[in-house]
């Protein structure tokens, strides 16, 4: 939620990174709802896209299968940056390698890695 968002601000500030528009899943883990989320976010025409996924009930595997269909199926004009931790973590990672997704392992490795493509 708005803690995790705001400790992703605070990371890529940390970075001389900026925040442009977020987006809070608000728990969900539907893929075609991920989907949806990604076209919008697509509409703001972002330098990169810095996914930062934590899942306590959310289903992080969802959560990819969603991101890596709108990557396959519609492409995507800038970088993805992904950092994902919780439940099925694994899965979701291999899902996201898999669409050609650039992942980081912690929060200041992914942030840093999105400030760097963004400039």
């Amino acid at each position: 939620g708005a803690g995790l968002t705001m400790a992703t601000l605070d990371a890529l500030t940390h970075y001389n990174g900026k925040g442009g528009v977020f987006l809070d899943l608000g728990g969900t883990d539907d893929p075609e709802k991920v989907k949806q989320a990604f076209e919008l976010m697509k509409k703001a025409k972002p330098k990169v896209i810095f996914l930062n996924l934590f899942g306590g009930i959310t289903r992080c595997d969802s959560v990819a299968t969603g991101v890596k269909a709108v990557i396959t199926k519609e492409g995507i004009d800038c970088p993805v940056i992904t950092r994902i931790k919780g439940c099925n973590e694994e899965q979701a990672k291999d899902i996201l390698k898999d669409a050609g997704l650039i992942t980081g392992t912690t929060l200041q490795d992914a942030a840093k890695k999105s400030s760097d493509l963004a400039r």
